[in-house]
C-alpha cells in the first residue's frame, strides 16, 4: 500500500489479553500476518460500517453538509443523470463523504508480521493535499484554503472494535 494520507496508530498497550496474545505468538515463533490480516479484514469491514452509519467509531454522527456543499452535489448528480441514471437504491450523494465514493474505495489494509495498518493514499484532485486527513481531522480546504471541513472521523475503533481484535488474537493463540 502506497504511504497513506493519514495515519493512526493503535497500540495494544490498553488490551491487556490482546499483548500477552501477541506475545505468545511471538514466543511460539508464529507469524502474525495471519492474525493481523484478519484483524485488518474485521476494521476494514467497521471502517464500510462508518461510512455506512455516517458515523464515527465510537457513534458519533458527522456533521451534515453545508448549504452550499448540498447545491454543489446537486450540480453534479444533474450533470451525471443526463447521461445515466443512477442505480435502484443507489446512494443519493447528498450524505457526507459519498459524493463519488472514491475515499471510501481507496480504504486499503495491510498487514505483516510486525503490524498492521489501515487507511487512504487519496489525495484532492491536482493537490497534495490528504483527502482522506481533511476529513477525518477536519480543516480548511479549496482555493486558499478558505472552505472549512468539519471533522468527519471514518478510522478507528471502539471498546468493542477493540474486544474483537483482542478475540481474533486470542483465537489465532488457541489455535496454534
Amino acid at each position: 500500500m502506497a504511504e497513506p494520507g493519514i495515519a493512526l496508530k493503535i497500540e495494544v498497550k490498553g488490551l491487556a489479553k490482546a499483548q500477552e496474545a501477541v506475545k505468545e505468538i511471538e514466543q511460539r515463533g508464529g507469524d502474525l500476518k495471519l492474525p493481523f490480516t484478519s484483524a485488518g479484514r474485521f476494521l476494514l469491514m467497521r471502517t464500510h460500517e462508518h461510512f455506512e452509519k455516517t458515523e464515527s467509531a465510537e457513534g458519533e454522527k458527522w456533521k451534515p453538509l453545508s448549504g452550499r456543499t448540498l447545491r454543489q452535489h446537486q450540480t453534479y448528480y444533474e450533470r451525471k443523470r443526463r447521461r445515466k441514471p443512477p442505480p435502484e437504491g443507489a446512494r443519493t450523494g447528498y450524505e457526507p463523504l459519498f459524493l463519488t465514493g472514491r475515499l471510501l474505495a481507496s480504504i486499503q489494509m495491510a498487514a505483516s508480521k510486525d503490524g498492521l495498518s489501515i487507511g487512504t493514499n487519496r489525495r484532492f484532485p491536482g493537490g497534495t493535499k490528504s483527502a482522506g486527513a481533511i476529513h477525518q481531522l477536519g480543516g480548511l480546504a479549496g482555493r486558499n484554503h478558505t472552505v472549512h471541513i468539519p471533522a468527519r472521523p471514518f478510522l478507528g475503533m471502539n471498546e468493542d472494535d477493540a474486544d474483537r481484535v483482542a478475540e481474533i488474537l486470542m483465537s489465532f493463540l488457541a489455535k496454534s
